[in-house]
Order: structure tokens, then sequence, then C-alpha cells
């Protein structure tokens, strides 16, 4: 049965006014093209029964059409985190390009800390998390947000990455991509 609330008091990620569910649960689900097909790519990289997937294991060599909208991130074991990609849409709707760069810092953006607890809680549940709501980008509050969050696992005992999706529709529920 998959579960579809809000976890956590929406103030708890950093913002009163937002609205969206997120969405988890034995039976996760994800209806849009993109986040599926990331999705089965995960589940399809999961080794001999494993929780989950390396990072490595997940090719995107077989979905180029997925990397403008993918992200990976490691997570270190005192909880900080590090981009290790960000796809060229959500580079275009951020303004700038973290790959290489420490999560936190002067390139951070106002949503990054509700994007921090939206992770932490993927990481805590050790389980694929989706989310679904209008952008936290300022003055973008009219565009919709679908993230697919996913834990990796380089060490085979703990969570220790995500890779995620990111899409922004539209009212009608087109996909749109940000112009360079």
């Amino acid at each position: 049965m998959t579960t579809a609330m809000p976890v956590l008091p929406m103030s708890k990620f950093g913002s009163d006014s937002l609205e969206g569910s997120l969405y988890f649960g034995d039976d996760f689900k994800v209806e849009s093209t993109p986040l599926k097909t990331l999705y089965e790519m995960w589940k399809a990289a999961r080794k001999d029964g494993a929780r989950w997937p390396t990072r490595t294991a997940i090719d995107l060599i077989e979905a180029p059409s997925l990397v403008p909208y993918i992200f990976m991130l490691d997570r270190h074991p005192e909880g900080s985190y590090h981009w290790r990609m960000v796809g060229s849409s959500i580079v275009r709707l951020r303004g700038n390009d973290p790959t290489g760069l420490a999560f936190e810092g002067e390139h951070a953006t106002s949503y990054d800390p509700t994007l921090g607890k939206f992770l932490d809680l993927a990481v805590e549940l050790e389980a694929p998390l989706r989310g679904l709501g209008r952008t936290l980008v300022p003055d973008k509050s009219h565009v919709f947000s679908e993230t697919l969050v996913l834990p990796t696992c380089e060490c085979g005992d703990k969570v220790d990455g995500v890779v995620g999706c990111q899409i922004y529709s539209n009212a009608q529920g087109q996909i749109i991509d940000w112009p360079s």
C-alpha cells in the first residue's frame, strides 16, 4: 500500500506555504515517464537481492534523455552531501552548477535547505521517495516539480548516496525545460 501524505509538517521542510505530497511505501509508484524510467533502472541495478544498487550500477548511457533531469549526491558519514552530478535542466532552474561542490556553500540556493531535508528523509527511510508539488524556486511558484530520490550504496550496508530525477511541468502537465 502506498503512503501519500506529508511525512513531516511542511514547516519542517523550511516553508510554511509549501504545497505538495511525499510518496513512499511498499507499492511505491511513479507515473511520469522520466521518473518511471529512472526508478525501473534503479530496481534493475540492484544485484543479488540488495536493498539498494551501487551508484555505478545505474548506467545513464541506457537513457541519455534522462541526463538533463538527473542529480547525484554522495553522503558523507557525518551527514553532509557532495554534488556528484547535476543535469542541465536542473542547473538552468538553479541558476548555477554545483557539480563537484559541497552541498552547502556560497553556491547554495534558497531552497537547498528544503532539498537537504528531503534527501535526509530518503536516507533515513532507506527507500525511494517521491515529492510532488510547486517548485520552491523564487519567482517560479507557478511551475510544478516532481522529484524522485533513490538511495544508493557503494559500501554494501549503509546508504551513502542518492540518485534522483527532477522534472518541471506547467499547469497542463507538459514537461518544460528552462532556456539556456
